[in-house]
């Protein structure tokens, strides 16, 4: 069983601090989104969100965000809710 890990968290908090962190986790967004702009890539959504959630477990340590992160990025129509932020 995977665990939250808060060291992640502090660690992206002592690299980037809390304003570059925030920013990162905006563009994690951001890119999952360009789908809505570019119809074509919604198939890159397949590829992107395993990324992106591990992107998100090794920013903020957080399993279950990064499980919700997955299935928003990966299901149809769910890009558009900022699972980052």
């Amino acid at each position: 069983k995977k665990e939250a890990k808060p060291e992640n968290f502090e660690r992206s908090l002592s690299r980037f601090g809390i304003i570059g962190t925030f920013i990162i986790c905006v563009l994690l967004d951001v890119i999952g989104c360009l789908s809505y702009l570019f119809p074509v890539l919604e198939l890159t959504d397949v590829a992107w969100a395993p990324i992106s959630a591990y992107l998100l477990f090794a920013l903020l340590g957080s399993t279950l965000g990064s499980v919700v992160n997955l299935f928003e990025e990966i299901l149809p129509g769910f890009d558009i809710i900022p699972t980052a932020t």
